[in-house]
């Protein structure tokens, strides 16, 4: 049985790297939070993502180094993920494996795009037009674009009413926290839940608005607003998260109904005996033998 379906968190170099991964898209989310919430406040609606929010870091002051470090951190974090898909040491099942093999794709893509970025390669991809830019310019791409919105609205608007799968509040009370520290990372984290079904609202209906106009441009300037404000609650829960590292939920787990009260034929004590053997001879209404015959 693996650590995580004792309830534990990942130890070892597979939880370092794990830390330096959600210390790596804390920092990011934050970037692109600012973008955001400084588009809101100059009124400018380009769209950006967290490609935009990286080039402002690397233009920032040290900020090679500071590239150089989440590059570092974020290649720890994609081969922690590989770890867990191809070895799966905490026994998660094939859905949960094939998530952190996305996830390590994804990780991977945005090193190489930092290391692209630390060579001066982007620099020229950078002053070009914007991938929406060219999609909207291809043919049918504006309808590609609408429908890839409208997903992203339908997906956003589940994750904002659909409850959660899991007890988070369960997951953080088994580290043993304080009770500060337990309400923080609760309060934190709920508040990224709801933040990443805001944030698919917030980009599904800024690619709509892209699509409607022809043009690459988020939407409205609070739209960019509303965007910033839930990157800075996911930078927060990253951090968070970096900070106290949640055990994975047992795979196995029984469903809360069936823990709390079983079923009654499971309680039972014992079960009814089964019916002994009956000389049918000697039944009941037959009465007692009757004397043998006469001599």
């Amino acid at each position: 049985m693996g650590e995580a379906d004792r309830g534990n968190p990942p130890a070892g170099w597979l939880g370092a790297a794990t830390r330096a991964g959600h210390a790596a898209k804390g920092t990011i989310y934050a970037a692109a939070a600012t973008l955001g919430l400084w588009r809101a406040v100059s009124g400018t609606g380009v769209a950006g993502g967290a490609r935009e929010a990286v080039r402002a870091i690397a233009e920032a002051p040290f900020g090679k180094a500071a590239i150089a470090i989440l590059a570092v951190g974020l290649s720890a974090f994609a081969a922690s993920r590989l770890t867990l898909a191809l070895l799966d040491p905490e026994s998660a099942g094939w859905r949960r494996r094939a998530l952190h093999l996305v996830g390590a794709a994804f990780n991977a893509a945005l090193v190489v795009f930092l290391v692209h970025l630390l060579l001066g390669d982007e620099t020229a991809a950078a002053e070009g037009p914007t991938r929406l830019a060219r999609s909207l310019a291809r043919p049918r791409g504006r309808w590609i674009v609408a429908g890839f919105g409208a997903g992203l609205l339908v997906r956003g608007i589940q994750r904002l009413i659909r409850p959660p799968r899991e007890d988070l509040a369960a997951r953080i009370e088994s580290l043993g926290l304080s009770s500060a520290a337990a309400a923080w990372t609760t309060s934190v984290g709920s508040a990224a839940r709801l933040a990443r079904g805001a944030t698919l609202l917030a980009v599904g209906g800024g690619l709509m608005y892209a699509a409607a106009v022809r043009a690459p441009i988020a939407g409205p300037a609070w739209i960019s607003g509303v965007l910033g404000c839930c990157l800075l609650a996911l930078a927060a829960n990253e951090w968070t998260r970096a900070r106290y590292l949640l055990p994975e939920r047992p795979r196995n787990d029984p469903p809360a109904a069936e823990a709390v009260s079983p079923p009654a034929a499971r309680m039972s004590p014992t079960r009814p005996a089964a019916p002994g053997y009956r000389d049918r001879r000697r039944s009941p209404r037959s009465g007692p033998p009757g004397p043998g015959p006469s001599e």
